[in-house]
């Protein structure tokens, strides 16, 4: 596969105990980032875990300095699960001619039963100098990832590289929430973020 890549298999369990008493479901979609939480585009919403603030459709795809949310900081099994993640993925050689160490933005994302998030590709600025990861927390055997031809299911824990700068998808057809992380980290060459945007 070209697409995804599995890099470690993390223990998600003590994030995944205090992510219930959060209230997925009650989760408010992030417009900035396409959410609209319907079942013509995806029925599903994020908690913004680190990100540019303010966030607005308009400045979703800028390079703008990113920074933890008030959620993250109150959350520290999810910052000791951050951390272990960019350890892992900052281990391999690889990782390392193309990455600088640095997190990008990071949200939990929840794609309910039955739904999809449509076709798309991750352009601009900010995606350009920042490569993405997915960590399951909570999934089923009917959710999987799509990127270009190819297709996964991951299973809970499993750290994943996933290629978001080609045409890609979500579906989740089964019985219960898929609620991934999906994290940023920026690469090498891409100097630092816009601090007078």
């Amino acid at each position: 596969m070209i697409n995804f890549r599995a890099i470690a298999q993390l223990d998600t369990f003590a994030v995944t105990a205090q992510l219930f008493k959060l209230r997925p479901k009650e989760w408010k979609p992030v417009e900035a980032r396409g959410e609209l939480n319907n079942s013509s585009f995806g029925l599903g919403a994020s908690l913004l875990l680190r990100a540019h603030s303010p966030i607005t459709k308009e400045n979703w795809l800028e390079d703008l300095p990113v920074r933890s949310t008030r959620d993250l900081e109150q959350w520290k099994t999810m910052q000791q699960l951050l951390e272990k993640a960019r350890r892992a993925i900052m281990a391999e050689s690889l990782a390392r001619q193309y990455l600088d160490g640095e997190m990008g933005r990071a949200m939990v994302s929840r794609l309910d039963p039955g739904s999809s998030i449509f076709w798309h590709v991750d352009d601009g600025p900010y995606h350009e100098k920042h490569i993405r990861f997915h960590l399951p927390l909570v999934t089923n055997p009917g959710c999987f990832l799509y990127s270009q031809s190819e297709m996964l299911h991951l299973e809970a824990g499993t750290l994943c590289y996933f290629n978001n700068r080609v045409r890609h998808c979500a579906a989740n057809w089964g019985q219960q929430a898929r609620l991934h992380l999906i994290f940023e980290m920026r690469k090498l060459d891409a100097g630092d973020a816009d601090a007078n945007a």
